[in-house]
């Protein structure tokens, strides 16, 4: 971390993050060339996880209360100056399963974390508040893909529609960080926008070309033969299922889940350390989680594994981020030499926002690689075969 922090303090792009958690989005960005200026979390050990990895202070007020002034003056940046705001809104009342609970959470307090109860279907319209205040030049907002599936998809349009009224081309593309050099399954929905007045000048939302191949367990943990999965143990050939914030409670027998479990070389079947849960989230392995007052060993276990379990992963932002820097910021700044003065870019003509109208593209595969291969279940895969003549 320490040297990653070090090659970010030098960066000239800035940064901005909200809904930090442990900072695993803001990992990414570091190494992708952005200096990471603000953080926002409120729940307090994501927070202390942050600050003990970092080389800044996390505001840990509610977002509901944050503007734009208030990130300018702690941020040291001023207005129009902002390259880069990330996001992660938290994601329970859009995951799969509270779309098929028909959306009864939505309006209502959940528990989130550590006890914590709060509202959450609301938070991804603050972000577009100070969206819209900050008016950086590119944002990302990141989500489960079950934000597009079922009742969720109409939330979904309305989402979509108030990042493009800031001021935005918004494009949504559902990524796949197996892909991505990840040894974990965790598909998330991406929503990228890009400032009308960049687009004007011939800027369009930028991504990163995803591998042809997954990213296996045994490719990053050659001790681990099997792991769990929701059919039973298969080899570990084949990328993670996605490891949530509470598989450190779930029991072995559970079908819903993998529950983070593996066998290693010795055959004895276990849960995942906490170092090699880190390895399947790409986090650096000097991250350290700080114990909390009186905390026992078992209760670090489960903070950890629930931070790890939140995490927007590190190595999938550094991809999507180093793409932005790479054909957005830097032609930006060659072209132009300066930041552009603050203004209100005005709004590209509407159109209709419908579910139909809003097309949300499929990022782990390359578009020939979709059309010609299909997997088995098992993490391979298998060419198709042409269908017979009648």
């Amino acid at each position: 971390m320490a040297k990653i922090n070090a090659f970010s303090k030098k960066a000239k792009y800035t940064a901005v993050s909200f809904f930090s958690g442990m900072g695993g989005a803001s990992i990414g960005m570091k190494m992708a060339g952005f200096k990471v200026v603000y953080a926002n979390e409120f729940v307090p050990v994501a927070a202390d996880a942050y600050e003990a990895n970092s080389n800044i202070k996390v505001d840990r007020e509610d977002v509901r209360k944050v503007d734009a002034k208030r990130v300018y003056k702690l941020s040291g940046i001023k207005p129009g100056e902002l390259d880069l705001l990330e996001g992660s809104p938290p994601c329970k009342a859009f995951s799969s399963t509270q779309a098929r609970k028909q959306g009864k959470d939505f309006g209502n307090e959940v528990d989130y974390s550590e006890g914590i109860k709060q509202r959450v279907d609301d938070l991804f319209f603050e972000f577009c508040r100070i969206l819209k205040q900050m008016q950086p030049k590119v944002f990302i907002a990141e989500n489960v893909p079950g934000l597009v599936k079922a009742i969720n998809r109409g939330y979904f349009v309305e989402i979509h529609k108030a990042l493009t009224d800031c001021g935005y081309l918004v494009q949504a593309v559902v990524v796949d960080p197996s892909r991505l050099g990840v040894p974990q399954k965790r598909e998330r929905l991406i929503l990228q926008g890009v400032r009308n007045d960049l687009v004007k000048a011939g800027f369009m939302p930028a991504w990163c070309k995803p591998s042809k191949y997954e990213t296996t367990v045994q490719e990053c943990l050659p001790h681990i033969e099997r792991i769990k999965s929701t059919r039973g143990y298969i080899h570990a050939r084949t990328p993670s299922p996605t490891i949530t914030a509470s598989d450190h409670s779930i029991g072995e027998t559970a079908n819903f889940s993998c529950g983070g479990y593996c066998e290693d070389d010795k055959g004895k079947t276990r849960k995942y350390t906490i170092d090699e849960l880190k390895v399947l989230s790409s986090v650096p392995a000097d991250f350290v989680f700080p114990r909390q007052e009186k905390e026992t060993d078992k209760k670090h276990f489960q903070r950890s594994w629930e931070r790890l379990g939140r995490i927007h992963v590190p190595l999938q932002v550094y991809h999507i981020t180093k793409a932005i820097r790479e054909q957005i910021i830097e032609p930006f700044y060659l072209n132009k030499g300066k930041p552009y003065a603050t203004q209100q870019p005005k709004p590209v003509a509407d159109k209709p926002s419908s579910a139909d109208s809003i097309k949300v593209r499929s990022a782990h595969r390359p578009e020939a690689l979709r059309k010609s291969t299909r997997s088995d279940g098992s993490g391979s895969e298998k060419q198709r075969q042409p269908r017979r003549a009648r």
